[in-house]
């Protein structure tokens, strides 16, 4: 991923629920800012490959719960249906590997797709590990099914996702969902965790805009806001 010297980051997973849960708030974010820093949507990587479950009974039922108070918390709809599925390994690569295939092609709407992924899984309950799942959310873009599908399959793709799960540790993220300022290689998290707009845009507004010279920048380990309920890896909370 090429990035400019000044930018947002963002750091999700498609599979991670409290990122499903802040998707309006990203929305949000990318309604007010987009025209003044450019953002950018970095996977990190929640369950991936060798860190992915089995969907047995009891992480069924754990995620039963946990889904219930995302929901409380956001309203963002849920499918409880899905986690009746029987054999379904919750691998989060898949997903991740296809929010950075379509960036390929259309990385200007790489957070609708990175949003389509979410809702086919967490709304709809679509399969967030098929093949074709991805296919059909990219052919709604008029996108080559064929030629999404060939590069998704591919080592190259798998290549940039591991590179965008490098990115995320780089800046000092290992939960979900995550804005980091990113300025001259220095990194800053503004929120860790789901947080409500009206909680972080005091210090986005600091940082994007106010002249650049009169901005009170904290320094690169500090954080803007309190950490909110976060998809962490390795800590089953997701």
């Amino acid at each position: 991923m090429n990035l400019p010297e000044e930018a947002i980051l963002y750091v999700g997973d498609p599979m991670c629920s409290w990122c499903y849960g802040f998707n309006p708030v990203l929305g949000k974010v990318e309604e007010v800012y987009s025209d003044r820093i450019p953002l950018r949507a970095v996977m990190g990587g929640l369950r991936p490959g060798e860190l992915a479950e089995p969907l047995d009974s009891r992480l069924g039922k754990f995620l039963r719960h946990h889904w219930k108070q995302v929901e409380e918390a956001t309203g963002q709809p849920f499918n409880y249906d899905f986690l009746e599925k029987e054999g379904f390994i919750y691998d989060t690569e898949p997903s991740c590997r296809a929010v950075v295939s379509f960036r390929n092609f259309l990385p200007q709407r790489e957070f609708a797709f990175f949003s389509d992924v979410q809702s086919a899984f967490y709304r709809d309950g679509k399969d967030p590990c098929a093949t074709d799942t991805f296919v059909e959310l990219a052919e709604n873009y008029d996108l080559d099914g064929n030629q999404f599908r060939e590069f998704f399959e591919s080592d190259e793709a798998r290549y940039q996702t591991n590179l965008d799960f490098q990115l995320g540790r780089a800046v000092g993220v290992t939960g979900f969902p995550a804005l980091v300022h990113l300025k001259n290689q220095r990194a800053m998290v503004i929120s860790y965790g789901y947080t409500p707009f009206d909680r972080i845009q005091d210090v986005m507004d600091n940082l994007v805009l106010k002249p650049a010279g009169s901005r009170d920048r904290p320094d690169s380990d500090a954080q803007g806001e309190a950490p909110g309920n976060a998809c962490d890896i390795d800590s089953g909370d997701c």
